[in-house]
C-alpha cells in the first residue's frame, strides 16, 4: 500500500485519528455502545467518491487503510508483529494485475502424438496458478471434485494432484436421478458457482478444468475465451503460499480428445461409482497463455486485543471483513461499495472498539482484508503469512455486506448467516444460542442460490470454523448505485452487536469445538 497521501487526505485521516482520543479526554465512556450513527459515519467516509472505490493499489484504498489503522490505534488495539519483528497495523500483500494478451493454447500429448488446441477449446476464467509456460503436466480425473467424507463421499481420497491438471465433472453426483449426497450438501455443489469451492479443496493442482456437460456444451461458444478485464492475482511464489489453480472449461472436442477411446465420463456412471478416478496414463497437457503483470501495492489492516487467560490467550478468534471494492467504470463512475463492503468494515471498527474496552479470555484479532473482490488474495496471504499460526485460530467471523436486506425478507429485515456448519455444527449452535440471548435478529442459515462467497471460504478450506454475515442478493451490488444513502444503519448496528456478542462468547468459553 502506498504511504504517499495528498495533504488534504492526510489531514482528513489525522482528524479521524485524533477524534476518538479527544472524545475520551472529554469524559466519554471508553466502552461506547455500537450505534447506527457511528457506523453511518464510517460508511459515508469509506464510500465517498474521494476514495475512488477503494480498489487495491489505488490512493483511495491507501486512505481507507490509514483511516482503519487510525481507528484501531485510537481504540487501543495492538499492532501485529511483522516478519522481521516490527510492529504495524499493516500487512503488505503482494499483488499483480494480470492481463492476457493473446490466444490461449492447450497442447495435448497422448500416446498417439501431440495436438494443439488453439483459440476457443479452452475457456479460462481465472489464471493465477498457470503452470510454467509450455510445461507438460500429468492429467488426473477426480470425479466431481467433492470432498465430503462426513457424508460418505470423497473424490480426492488417495489422489495426488500436486502440480497436475485436474479434470472435474460439473455439479454433484446423482443415482437414478436422485442426489447421492444429503440434500443440504447436494445444494452446495449442484449450482455452477460451486466450482470455486471445489477448486479451493484442490489448490495444489496446476489447473482445474471442468468437463463439458449438456448445459455447458450449449453455452460454450458464448463464453469469453479469457476474462475481458485484467485480473488481480496473488503474487506470492514462495513455499507455503496459498495459491489458487487456474480454472477453465473444456470444449467437447478437447474433452473427447483427452479421454480418447475411453469416452467422456458419464455423469450417472460417476455418480454411481462406476468410473475410476486417478491419473490418465500417457496423457499430458501444457498451456501457452501470453500475459503481462503489473505489480500492485496493497495491505491487510490488522489489530488485536490480547486475551486475559494465561492459557487461552494463545488461541485466536478472528473477526474479519474486506475493505476493498472496485475501480471506476470505463466512463469514470465510482463504485462506492457502501454495502459491499463499507458496511462490514464500519461494523468491524466499532466491534473492535467495544471489545478492546473489555478484553476476553482468548485473543481477538480484527482483520480488514484487501483484494477480496475477484481474488480473495488478502485472506489467502494472511493465512499463509499471518502473525498467528493457523492452528491457533479457532474461528473466523466474517462480515461481507450487512447494511441492506434481500427482496422477500423485508418484513423481518433478515440477515443471512452462511456456512457456520461447514466445519462444525457447533458454530451454528453457538450463533443461535447467542442470538436468542442477546439481539434476537431474524437469521437465515442457507441462501437459496448458494450465494455468499467471501474471505471466510479460505478459513473453511483449511478446516477452521468460519461464518459469513451476508445481506443477500441486492441489485446494486458491484454497481455505482451501491451508495451510503440506501443502507439500513439500524440493522447494520444490530448485526454488529450480534457479531460482537458472538466474538465475546467464542473468546470466553472454556472449550469451543
Amino acid at each position: 500500500m502506498s504511504r504517499s497521501l495528498s495533504k488534504k487526505a492526510l489531514l482528513l485521516v489525522l482528524g479521524f485519528w485524533l477524534l476518538p482520543e479527544a472524545a475520551a479526554a472529554g469524559g466519554t465512556p471508553p466502552a461506547d455502545p455500537i450505534t447506527a450513527e457511528k457506523i453511518k459515519g464510517h460508511v459515508y467516509f469509506l464510500a465517498s467518491d474521494a476514495l475512488e472505490g477503494r480498489y487495491p493499489g489505488s490512493k483511495g484504498f491507501g486512505i481507507a487503510a490509514e483511516y482503519a489503522a487510525s481507528q484501531f490505534k485510537a481504540s487501543g488495539l495492538q499492532p501485529v508483529a511483522g516478519p522481521n519483528g516490527e510492529k504495524s497495523y499493516f500487512q503488505s500483500v503482494p499483488l499483480a494485475k494480470r492481463a492476457v494478451q493473446g490466444a490461449v493454447e492447450a497442447v495435448l500429448r497422448t500416446r498417439g502424438g501431440e495436438k494443439v488446441f488453439a483459440g476457443g477449446d479452452l475457456k479460462l476464467f481465472t489464471f493465477e496458478g498457470l503452470p510454467e509456460e509450455g510445461k507438460p503436466c500429468p492429467v488426473v480425473f477426480a470425479g466431481f471434485g467433492i470432498k465430503e467424507p462426513a457424508s460418505g463421499w470423497d473424490d480426492l481420497k488417495g489422489l495426488d494432484v500436486a502440480g497436475k491438471v485436474v479434470l472435474l465433472m460439473m455439479g454433484a453426483p446423482e443415482k437414478g436421478g436422485k442426489p447421492v449426497l444429503p440434500e443440504a450438501v447436494h445444494k452446495i455443489y449442484a449450482p455452477l458457482n460451486s466450482i470455486y469451492r471445489k477448486t479451493m479443496a484442490i489448490r495444489e493442482a496446476a489447473a482445474v478444468l471442468f468437463l463439458p456437460n449438456e448445459d455447458l456444451i450449449k453455452a460454450f461458444e458464448s463464453l469469453p475465451a479469457v476474462p475481458e478485464s485484467p485480473q488481480l492475482v496473488l503474487d506470492d511464489n514462495e513455499a507455503g503460499a496459498y495459491r489458487i489453480p487456474a480454472l477453465g472449461f473444456l470444449s467437447l472436442g478437447l474433452g473427447q480428445a483427452i479421454f480418447g477411446s475411453r469416452g467422456l465420463p458419464d455423469p450417472a456412471a460417476v455418480g454411481e461409482g462406476r468410473v475410476p478416478k486417478g491419473e490418465l496414463k500417457g496423457v499430458e497437457l501444457s498451456f501457452r497463455v501470453p500475459f503481462k503483470d503489473e505489480k500492485l501495492e496493497t495491505s491487510n489492516i490488522m489489530g488485536f486485543v490480547q486475551g486475559t487467560d494465561p492459557v487461552l490467550k494463545d488461541e485466536v478468534v478472528v473477526v474479519s471483513a474486506h475493505l476493498d471494492h472496485l475501480p471506476p467504470t470505463p466512463d469514470g463512475r465510482i463504485h462506492p461499495g457502501a454495502n459491499d463492503n463499507a458496511s462490514g468494515a464500519a461494523a468491524l471498527l466499532e466491534i473492535a472498539a467495544a471489545l478492546a474496552s473489555q478484553p476476553a479470555r482468548r485473543t481477538v484479532l480484527f482483520v480488514l482484508f484487501s483484494a477480496e473482490e475477484g481474488a480473495i488474495a488478502g485472506s489467502r496471504y494472511f493465512l499463509a503469512r499471518g502473525p498467528f499460526p493457523q492452528e491457533k485460530i479457532v474461528v473466523d467471523i466474517n462480515m461481507d455486506m450487512i447494511g441492506r436486506t434481500e427482496e422477500g425478507l423485508q418484513a423481518e429485515r433478515a440477515q443471512y448467516v452462511l456456512d457456520a456448519d461447514r466445519v462444525t455444527p457447533a458454530l451454528t449452535g453457538l450463533i443461535k444460542d447467542v442470538n436468542s440471548r442477546t439481539v434476537g435478529w431474524a437469521l437465515k442459515f442457507e441462501h437459496p442460490l448458494n450465494l455468499g462467497d467471501s474471505d471466510h471460504r479460505v478459513f473453511e478450506a483449511l478446516g477452521i470454523p468460519a461464518v459469513n454475515f451476508y445481506t443477500g442478493r441486492i441489485p446494486d451490488t458491484h454497481k455505482p448505485t451501491d451508495t451510503p444513502d440506501k443502507l439500513d444503519y439500524e440493522k447494520a448496528a444490530q448485526i454488529a452487536r450480534l457479531v460482537y456478542e458472538i466474538a465475546r462468547e467464542a473468546a470466553g468459553r472454556d472449550s469451543l469445538w
